[in-house]
């Protein structure tokens, strides 16, 4: 997972040939995206997701720069706001919070497929995934400059 992840990041970050195109892109958008359900220790879940993961997901977003295919990344990490699994919870938002963070207001195209997930998550039985929830959704209120 490490090394998929590190393989997609800097294949991104130095795209300068349009490499990841539409097609390439659906090929490892879903791929790259279950990389957060990985079952493993919780310290090693941390630092894999945070260190690995979300950077590959948000420069491969970065690179593609396309709202089209930000609806299917944006798809998939919503998706997994719903999972089981708190921890998968919490790196799905917190993969939100950075690609707000990285692409800005670009990225509020998103928000209208993010609402209800969003609103879920605020009320959600595990307190850090309810605290991750709010802290994404104070982001996106000062990125947009309204209140949700």
């Amino acid at each position: 997972s490490r090394v998929l992840s590190d393989i997609i990041y800097f294949a991104s970050l130095y795209d300068k040939d349009q490499f990841f195109d539409r097609d390439k892109f659906h090929a490892v958008v879903q791929p790259l995206t279950s990389l957060l359900i990985i079952p493993t220790k919780r310290s090693i879940y941390a630092s894999l997701v945070t260190d690995h993961i979300i950077p590959a997901i948000v420069q491969l977003a970065i690179c593609v720069k396309n709202d089209q295919m930000w609806k299917t990344l944006n798809y998939h990490i919503c998706q997994l706001t719903t999972n089981e699994n708190s921890l998968v919870r919490s790196a799905s938002l917190g993969t939100l919070h950075e690609l707000y963070d990285k692409i800005g207001e670009e990225f509020l195209l998103m928000l209208p497929e993010q609402i209800s997930f969003l609103a879920e998550r605020m009320e959600d039985d595990d307190l850090s995934v309810e605290t991750e929830a709010k802290q994404l959704v104070r982001a996106i209120e000062e990125l947009s400059g309204e209140k949700l």
